[in-house]
């Protein structure tokens, strides 16, 4: 393996950056900006979420909304990536609030990226995903 990724109530990246090699990756899902900022650069990028309502996740689940996602985006050292909810449609707003990628379960098992051409669709920059469904 070439990296990690830590849940929110799993390991904390420090102790992980002890015990793995130079240059291993490790990312490390956050929920609010405190805990952004306390991953400092322990880490090499962050997943911030729940964004949006999702199937993933019971109804009634914490969400951060894109207001919440900004905050975290200003609190953190290292790249954010957004994560629930998210839809082509949606991209714009996840750029908009500074977000550096997604990541996503539903948007591609669903019709959202077209069915002959899903490579196209991940090879693609953020922000070139934006442009393509932005108005």
């Amino acid at each position: 393996a070439h990296g990690v990724h830590l849940r929110g109530d799993s390991l904390p990246p420090s102790v992980a950056r002890s015990i793995v090699p130079h240059r291993f990756l490790i990312g490390h899902s956050v929920h609010d900006a405190e805990s952004a900022a306390a991953a400092g650069r322990q880490v090499d990028y962050l997943i911030a979420g729940t964004v949006w309502p999702t199937a993933s996740k019971p109804a009634g689940h914490p969400l951060l909304g894109v207001d919440g996602l900004a905050r975290i985006v200003r609190a953190a050292a290292v790249p954010v990536l957004a994560i629930g909810g998210v839809t082509l449609d949606r991209l714009p707003e996840l750029t908009a609030q500074g977000a550096a990628g997604f990541a996503a379960i539903g948007m591609f098992i669903r019709e959202a990226i077209p069915a002959d051409k899903p490579e196209e669709c991940r090879a693609m920059p953020l922000h070139d995903l934006a442009r393509r469904v932005a108005p």
